[in-house]
């Protein structure tokens, strides 16, 4: 919770939640990269199931809402599982 440590122990301060977080994937190289690097940082993410206005270009089957929402899955996977030593050598 927020009034305890990582150890369940009461915290001497005071403390509470941070809401930051970008559209798409401009929270790529600040936000997640931040959240990937080991730290424990208990996140929430929140995508939309449909777009205000998806945008088609020419040529492609998707819309640029459904490549972004492949992009939010993909860091939900990351965050879950990560990658061990090995797979990080590869």
């Amino acid at each position: 919770g927020k009034g305890v440590d990582m150890n369940g122990k009461p915290l001497r301060f005071e403390a509470g939640e941070i809401d930051f977080g970008e559209p798409g994937t401009n929270g790529q190289h600040s936000f997640y990269q931040l959240i990937h690097q080991g730290r424990v940082i208990p996140c929430d993410l929140i995508g939309t199931i449909k777009s205000q206005q998806s945008v088609y270009l020419k040529g492609e089957i998707v819309s640029n809402h459904d490549e972004l929402m492949c992009n939010f899955f993909a860091q939900a996977d990351a965050l879950a599982t990560g990658k061990n030593a090995v797979e990080l050598r590869a």
